[in-house]
């Protein structure tokens, strides 16, 4: 059963309005009629897979392995950059390229570690993770790979190309 709304006017005058009921207009929902839903844009079309990867800007030696005492391992090709990768490394960073042929201690490799050794000083880098860090962080002044590199080097974070 609907109730009839009363409301209090003046201190002793009460007013008694009619029932409020559904689709009445001078219902709630009479305020929201008119009301027009905005219109979702459709959304853009996915973008279409390529076939082609992008190439890598530094290259790793692969199926490389480490053989001692009766076994032989797979080493980890980012750990192991090309001879080239090592020399274009060594031009950007103003080194030079260190071939360490081995572990020793009985344990031989199938290819030679190359870092980056610099002049009057003692850090060397693995030419592979140095590598590994422009391939993934890019070779942009400032990216990250340039900021661990020369936080390594101790030089400013933000600075690129050789040392002076």
């Amino acid at each position: 059963m609907i109730q009839p709304v009363t409301t209090a006017a003046s201190s002793s005058t009460a007013h008694t309005t009619k029932p409020w009921a559904p689709g009445d207009p001078s219902s709630f929902e009479q305020l929201f009629s008119n009301y027009q839903a905005a219109s979702i844009p459709a959304p853009a079309p996915a973008p279409q897979p390529t076939t082609s990867t992008p190439a890598a800007l530094f290259t790793f030696e692969q199926n490389a392995t480490v053989t001692g005492y009766g076994t032989t391992t797979q080493m980890n090709p980012e750990e192991l950059a090309t001879a080239e990768t090592a020399d274009r490394l060594a031009s950007m960073l103003g080194g030079k390229v260190v071939n360490e042929p081995g572990f020793g201690g009985g344990w031989s490799t199938s290819t030679p570690t190359r870092d980056i050794a610099f002049s009057g000083s003692n850090v060397t880098l693995n030419a592979g993770i140095t590598a590994y860090l422009f391939n993934t962080y890019g070779d942009a002044p400032g990216s990250q790979a340039w900021q661990q590199i020369n936080h390594v080097l101790g030089r400013d974070p933000m600075s690129t190309g050789p040392i002076s």
